[in-house]
């Protein structure tokens, strides 16, 4: 504030800054909340086009692969493939986390 300046233009002035500075800040949060809601809906329509795996589908399947990497059947269920960990228990993956299934051939 300078020496000639009342303090009313001075606020006045201060307050259309605040205005300004809040006007951008709303722009921002929008933009980012419509590319949030942009990559959501994409994620769901990816999620709804996947796969999903059925018993008969996974019968010849030697090797599952999940989020989490690819594992060597050791059982099919009803519902869900029992596969081998790499430790010394097994899991249990239900049809819906699967997202690729192979059979690697060459019974020996």
């Amino acid at each position: 504030m300078s020496p000639r300046e009342s303090l009313s233009s001075w606020r006045a002035r201060q307050n259309a800054a605040e205005t300004s500075v809040v006007a951008a800040v709303a722009e921002v949060k929008a933009e980012r909340d419509a590319e949030w809601a942009e990559a959501r809906q994409a994620a769901q329509q990816a999620a709804a086009e996947r796969k999903t795996y059925t018993r008969d589908d996974l019968l010849g399947a030697d090797v599952v692969r999940t989020k989490l990497g690819w594992y060597k059947v050791v059982r099919l269920n009803q519902q869900s493939v029992t596969v081998d960990s790499g430790h010394s228990w097994t899991s249990v993956v239900p049809f819906a986390k699967i997202l690729d299934a192979r059979s690697i051939g060459g019974d020996a």
